[in-house]
């Protein structure tokens, strides 16, 4: 537990920098190979061993990725500090999913995600007053965006941990490929962007890649 909340704690972190040097944009194109990077320690390290069919339909569901993030708004600064930050963060991602995927061996998931939170928020904590002139105190609707930030995301990851003892790394990281690809409906939920008709198709090639490969492991 004390590893991978140190990771998640440094992932944070290196996430936060990142997006303060490089837009959006290229920080979740460069994210998006996340998943890639888990399969590959999946087999290398987990000794698992996708089917050939898998690949080509992982391959197919990276395609939809990219035709979803080419045609987001490109807007905002990008810089090489940015971006190397941005890679930093995708590797340091790829070993929290394998450091959880080898803690969830020894210990169920609400007690992984308590110990591995204790541990990320103590060194997250010394970076913040470090960097921030000290921690300032949450006010009026704060607490509501506070609070959803900590019921939503942290729900996700709580399952996602439990998912790490019930399916291969291989599955988690192609389901990981969701969130990219539907980024763009909460943009549209929360804040009013328009999807356009690339992102759509880009979308529909995930989910139906996905479709695929899950119905494929389902009757291996």
């Amino acid at each position: 537990a004390a590893l991978g909340g140190f990771i998640f704690g440094l992932n944070l972190i290196i996430g936060v920098l990142s997006l303060r040097r490089t837009s959006a944009l290229h920080h979740m194109v460069i994210m998006s190979f996340q998943p890639l990077a888990v399969l590959l320690i999946g087999v290398r390290f987990f000794g698992e061993r996708p089917r050939l069919s898998v690949y080509v339909f992982a391959i197919t569901a990276f395609g939809g990725v990219t035709l979803t993030l080419v045609a987001a708004d490109a807007s905002g600064v990008a810089t090489a500090s940015g971006n190397l930050f941005a890679i930093l963060a995708m590797l340091l991602f790829t070993l929290y999913f394998a450091a959880s995927k080898q803690a969830r061996t020894r210990l169920d998931s609400p007690t992984y995600q308590l110990l591995l939170l204790f541990v990320a928020a103590g060194t997250v904590l010394p970076f913040l007053i470090a960097t921030e002139a000290g921690l300032s105190v949450p006010s009026g609707n704060d607490w509501w965006l506070i609070t959803a930030m900590a019921l939503l995301p942290g729900t996700g990851h709580l399952l996602t941990n439990f998912a790490h003892g019930h399916v291969t790394l291989t599955q988690m990281s192609l389901i990981s490929l969701l969130f990219t690809a539907v980024a763009p409906l909460y943009a549209w939920w929360l804040i009013g962007e328009r999807i356009v008709s690339q992102q759509g198709v880009g979308m529909a090639v995930v989910l139906i890649a996905l479709s695929f490969v899950f119905g494929i492991e389902a009757f291996q």
